[in-house]
């Protein structure tokens, strides 16, 4: 009994080695930094519910002063999840570097998608550039909870709600639409995946949109600041409780003049 007791402690010691192998591994498909950009300030935060997760984010930086940022998040949870993000990660920055505007390359994205990955595995995504020339953000919904877009007064607005596509992998060919905005001094763009939202307190209660609304108006002005604040409100509100879905966040803006 021992000597089987023995194996068994060998054995699941030899799976946590794998699965924080792994853990390393997904950690470097994510920005190791986030951008230094003269007159923006960008916060990025994840949070996997597991060892590994299948939220993702990333900037990729395109010639002529531009960069691209996207956040998505992979149906499910865990190892298999965490291998299509990967998967997810290298495609996005293909489809980036290739495709002439968003609504290209998400389209791109979804043809390449739908050529290789498991039918019944789908991904959400918001697919933006920004073009720091003249400070436009060009965003591309597919299947995504809407940016938040706070300004200099702390009002909040859901940005292209109405252009919303279905998650890539779902519909083959969706004509998907783009909305573009400008980026005003004092403006703060938030993203997120539904770990955010859907954190619950020890009576079942989700975070929910509107208490996000209302923690993103009255968090700190300074992009990076707002997005830890809405961070540090989460870990709060669900303190004591599992964390069931992984957490991705980020959140970037112009900085007041």
């Amino acid at each position: 009994e021992r000597a089987k007791l023995h194996e068994q402690v060998v054995a699941q010691e030899r799976v946590n080695r794998d699965i924080d192998a792994g853990r390393k591994i997904q950690q470097t498909f994510l920005p190791g930094d986030w951008p230094e950009i003269p007159g923006y300030t960008f916060f990025a935060n994840y949070e996997p519910a597991y060892t590994v997760g299948g939220d993702y984010y990333g900037f990729i930086p395109l010639p002529d002063n531009r960069l691209v940022i996207t956040l998505g998040d992979v149906a499910g949870k865990g190892l298999a999840a965490a291998l299509l993000m990967a998967r997810l990660s290298s495609e996005v920055r293909y489809s980036a570097i290739h495709a002439a505007d968003p609504v290209a390359a998400v389209h791109s994205l979804n043809q390449i998608i739908q050529e290789d990955w498991p039918e019944d595995r789908f991904v959400t995504l918001l697919y933006m550039l920004l073009d720091l020339n003249d400070h436009t953000l060009s965003i591309v919904n597919a299947g995504h909870m809407p940016p938040l877009l706070r300004n200099r007064t702390g009002r909040v607005d859901t940005i292209g709600l109405d252009r919303s596509g279905p998650p890539l992998n779902t519909v083959v060919g969706y004509p998907y639409e783009g909305v573009t905005l400008t980026l005003r001094p004092g403006s703060t763009l938030l993203v997120y995946t539904d770990g955010v939202t859907d954190a619950r307190n020890s009576s079942g209660v989700d975070f929910g949109p509107e208490r996000l609304v209302s923690t993103l108006r009255d968090a700190p002005a300074d992009p990076g600041r707002a997005g830890d604040a809405v961070i540090r409100a989460v870990r709060s509100y669900s303190a004591g409780t599992p964390q069931f879905d992984d957490i991705a966040l980020v959140c970037f803006g112009r900085n007041a003049k």
